[in-house]
């Protein structure tokens, strides 16, 4: 069984053009962190297209196992309750799991796009990113 933490809040940083976001530790059986989910608390243009309004990550050591799946389905209240009725997703084309969190939530696939080459996405070695929500 998972849940998510209290969120720690993280303000806008007006210098890279990030909104405010809240981040929450995934928990396993009450005692494990096992990585964390983001709702990111803005509606711009770049963040629809490129960077999605959830972000999250698990350890490796629990991949396959759909606790990204159900991390996704727990944020929906705290989505609902700051104001989204629906959340962008993306994630690069060939991470085939993320592919499936989003098919298991859910959500409709809408483009494959190219990331901007002045984006920290580009910069890390990024090409394009698949958009949905």
């Amino acid at each position: 069984m998972i849940t998510l933490s209290l969120p720690v809040y993280t303000p806008a940083n007006s210098l890279k053009n990030w909104v405010p976001s809240l981040t929450y530790d995934i928990i396993l059986n009450d005692t494990s962190i096992i990585e964390e989910i983001n709702l990111r608390s803005g509606d711009t243009d770049f963040l629809k297209m490129y960077g999605g309004q959830v972000g999250y990550r698990i350890d490796q050591a629990f991949w396959n196992m759909g606790y990204a799946t159900k991390a996704c389905i727990l944020l929906k209240p705290s989505a609902i309750q700051n104001g989204f009725s629906c959340l962008w997703i993306t994630y690069n084309p060939e991470n085939i799991g993320s592919r499936r969190v989003c098919e298991k939530i859910g959500a409709t696939f809408i483009e494959i796009v190219d990331l901007p080459v002045d984006s920290d996405m580009y910069k890390r070695g990024e090409s394009a990113v698949t958009s949905g929500y």
